[in-house]
Formats: structure tokens, C-alpha cells, sequence
């Protein structure tokens, strides 16, 4: 008799409830469990939990699963976290974002949602964009003039963009290029606990004092200017382009946050290498409803003769977009097979296989074009050693008093392909145990 396991959902935020997002998000949950024939138990917290007061609802339970998906900053005596709020409303953020996406188009509505599908095999279509793109980046570079950063002049780059698996893909880069001796920047999105967490330097986010130094040079720049400051997520890519510039490190392992065509990140037009993880339809009000279209929008940090890869298990439909879309901006795109299942990996699942395997092909190729010596070795300790919180991490707590510790499970999965990955990562680890608990929580 096979016995069915219940879960309890909890949907929390730490920043503002968004019940659109948060009901999107459990539908997506309930499918992927029912999917794999769990039975499900759902309970609704409709109010913002602060987690020490979600972690007494724990108690009575030894295993639980945390989908991860949180915002937080630490303070310093100008109040960063204030800063990034003020950042949060700015209209260089998601509104911004939907403008373009309607001027790309050729169109003006009001919902950006509604706008069809863009022709990406029309040569006009695809110059437009071109030229759009090239636009969005000259913006972004001045915002690097005016802090005193060169674009042209920035520490060499690996770009990687995707739908899955591009923080853990990031993460394989940066460790696997440490443990080669190099001085590592890595800047990845979005943090769990301290927005120090998305500019890291060998592998350690920055401390607070360092932080501080580079957020505020950016942020004064601003100040007496008729110039609105970038937003968010743009902001903070500043910023670690600029700490990165001033440590400085000798490679940059920068992820990319929305897309890749029109994204902050896409100021860099000559990177050494790029990485593209697997696609699956998300931000579609933004990047687009087909896997064709994200597609395009990915491909869009491909650059002419700059070496491309991605992983062989994508859609046939997301290989083929892959791939027109190199041809037309003077470069090719190579599929990477995943590595073998005896490859000892410091990040849990099977999908980690295709990050993985990405992440040696994107090291391999910035090692050989900076003429360094590559080390199996050294490519075999960086893997396993690899570290990337809320990625299928598995967190042990003792409290005081209790006769058992807890188990936190935690991944940040938000797609339905995603939640399948994670949802047979959580039944092959916990499948011996009849009480879990699962604690989804969404920005």
C-alpha cells in the first residue's frame, strides 16, 4: 500500500502580499505534487507572517519544505533598506519594462499582456530591435559614466541568462574559477536575506562596511541631479560593477535578471563567453507567451563571434529560437550534454547535472581565452564545493529543548518544469519520513 504524504502550504511575505501571485504560485504547486500522486492539505496564512512566528507553527514537524522567494536588507546609519524602497518606485522598474515591451512591438495599449506575438524572423522586426537594444544599453552605460565605470573597461565576463538554473549555473562558474586561483565577482539575483548576497567577491558577499561604501558612491551620484537613479534591480548591478571594478577581480560572473535583450546587465557587449540554462514560460507579460519569443529575449546577450552555450535539454522549439537567433547576431550556440551521474556535485538534483555541465563548458572557454591553464582538479573541487542558498538546500536546526532537530527544505523554484525538479528532489530525500511540512514563500 502506498501511503500518500500531506503538506501544508503557508503562503508568506516578508515585503507585501500580492494574492495574484501567490494563488498563481499554488496552483503551480498543487499540480507539480499531484502530479507525482501526493496528497495535499491546503491552508492559507491570508496575513504577512514574520517567519519567528512562523517557525512555532514548525514544532511538531521534522521535515520541512521552504520555497524561497524573500526580500530583506540589513541597515547601515543612512538606511539602505529605505534607499532600495524608494529604488522599488522608481519607473525604471517593471512599468518601464512594459513600456518597452509595447514600443518593441510596435503598438500602444494599456496592457502589455495583451500584446501578440512579436516576428522575430521579419528582418525589419529584428533591426528595430537591434536598435532598441543597442538604445537600452547606451543608457545603462551612462549611468556607469556617471559613477565613473567605462563599460569597455570592466574585469572580463561570463554572461548567463535563462528561465532555470541560472543561479546554480553562476554559482558552478564562480566556484570552479576560484578553486583555479582567480579572484571572482559574482553578481546573482535575488537575495534571501540581505541584498548583500547578490555582489559577491570569492565567493563571500561583501561586508557591510564595503557595501555601504560603493551603494552610497552610487547613490550620491544622483543627488543634485536631473537624472532619476536607475531602478532596482539596475541600481544594485551598478553597484557591484563597481565593487568589482574596485577590488578588482578577475573575472565577472554576471547573471541575468529579467530576459537579456533589453536587461541592466546587457551594458556589457563584449563578454567572453555566454550561457544560456534552460527556458520555460515566465515573465511572459513582459518577455513574451511563447517559448520562441523568450527565446529571442534571451538570446539577446549573444554577441558577434563571442563563444555560446546551453543545455541539451531544452524545448525543441526553445533550440531552434536559440539558434536562428545566434545566426542572426554573428555567432553559434552549442548545446552541452549533461555531466555524468557520478560527477559529485555541492548543489542536490538530478537537473543539477545540466547546470553543471553548462557551467565546466563556460569556464573551460574563459580559461582557454584568457590563456590559462585548465585543471581537472581543480574543475572537480569547484563543482563540489559549490554553494547557492535556497537552491535544493537542505538546512538542519537543533532547538533547544526539542528531542529531534528540524529539517528545512529550501528552493526557490517558481515555474512548473522547476517545481517538478524540486518536488522529486524533496520525495527522494524525504521519502522516509511521514510528517512535512511546506512552507511556500513569494515576494
Amino acid at each position: 500500500m502506498t501511503t500518500r504524504w500531506h503538506y501544508i502550504y503557508y503562503f508568506i511575505t516578508l515585503q507585501q502580499w500580492r494574492p495574484t501571485c501567490t494563488l498563481r504560485l499554488f496552483r503551480i504547486a498543487s499540480k507539480a505534487f499531484i502530479h507525482h500522486n501526493i496528497g495535499i492539505f491546503s491552508a492559507f496564512e491570508c496575513a504577512a507572517l514574520e517567519p519567528r512566528y512562523a517557525f512555532d507553527l514548525l514544532v511538531p514537524f521534522k521535515h520541512i519544505y521552504i520555497l524561497l522567494g524573500m526580500e530583506g536588507t540589513q541597515r547601515d546609519k543612512r538606511d539602505i533598506k529605505s534607499a532600495l524602497r524608494r529604488l522599488i518606485a522608481t519607473p525604471s522598474t517593471l512599468k518601464e519594462r512594459r513600456n518597452k515591451r509595447k514600443r518593441s512591438c510596435g503598438v500602444e495599449k494599456e496592457n502589455a499582456e495583451n500584446l501578440g506575438p512579436r516576428p522575430w524572423s521579419d528582418p525589419d522586426f529584428f533591426a528595430s530591435q537591434l536598435e532598441l537594444e543597442n538604445e537600452s544599453a547606451l543608457v545603462m552605460a551612462r549611468h556607469l559614466n556617471r559613477v565613473g565605470l567605462d563599460a569597455r573597461s570592466l574585469p572580463p565576463v561570463i554572461h548567463v541568462a535563462g528561465t532555470k538554473g541560472k543561479g546554480s549555473t553562476c554559482a558552478f562558474i564562480e566556484s570552479v574559477l576560484r578553486h583555479h586561483g582567480l579572484t571572482t565577482g559574482l553578481f546573482a539575483s535575488p537575495h534571501l536575506i540581505d541584498v548583500r548576497e547578490r555582489v559577491r567577491v570569492d565567493g563571500m558577499p561583501l561586508d557591510l562596511k564595503t557595501f555601504s561604501g560603493h551603494f552610497w558612491k552610487v547613490w550620491d551620484a544622483y543627488e543634485n541631479s536631473p537624472e532619476e537613479r536607475p531602478g532596482y534591480f539596475a541600481f544594485l548591478c551598478i553597484v557591484a560593477l563597481v565593487a568589482f571594478a574596485s577590488k578588482p577581480v578577475d573575472v565577472i560572473v554576471l547573471e541575468v535578471g529579467i530576459g537579456g535583450r533589453l536587461d541592466a546587465t546587457n551594458v556589457v557587449r563584449r563578454p567572453v563567453a555566454c550561457g544560456i540554462t534552460q527556458l520555460d514560460l515566465d515573465h511572459t507579460a513582459i518577455l513574451g507567451s511563447t517559448l520562441t519569443e523568450i527565446a529571442n529575449e534571451k538570446a539577446g546577450i549573444l554577441k558577434p563571434s563571442v563563444p555560446a552555450f546551453t543545455v541539451s535539454a531544452q524545448a525543441s522549439e526553445s533550440i531552434k529560437a536559440l539558434a536562428a537567433a545566434a545566426k542572426k547576431r554573428s555567432t553559434s550556440i552549442k548545446s552541452v550534454e549533461p555531466l555524468p551521474d557520478d560527477a559529485v556535485l555541492g548543489l542536490a538534483g538530478k537537473h543539477q547535472f545540466e547546470n553543471a555541465a553548462l557551467a565546466v563548458s563556460l569556464a573551460s572557454c574563459f580559461l582557454k581565452a584568457t590563456g590559462r591553464v585548465e585543471s581537472a582538479s581543480a574543475i572537480a573541487r569547484g563543482l563540489a564545493q559549490s554553494i547557492c542558498p535556497g537552491r535544493a538546500q537542505v538546512y538542519v536546526q537543533q532547538r533547544p529543548g526539542d528531542s529531534a532537530p528540524i529539517t528545512f527544505y529550501l528552493d526557490g523554484a517558481h515555474t512548473s518544469k522547476s517545481l517538478d525538479c524540486c518536488v522529486a528532489w524533496f520525495r527522494e530525500r524525504a521519502r522516509s519520513n511521514r510528517k512535512t511540512f511546506l512552507n511556500v514563500s513569494t515576494i
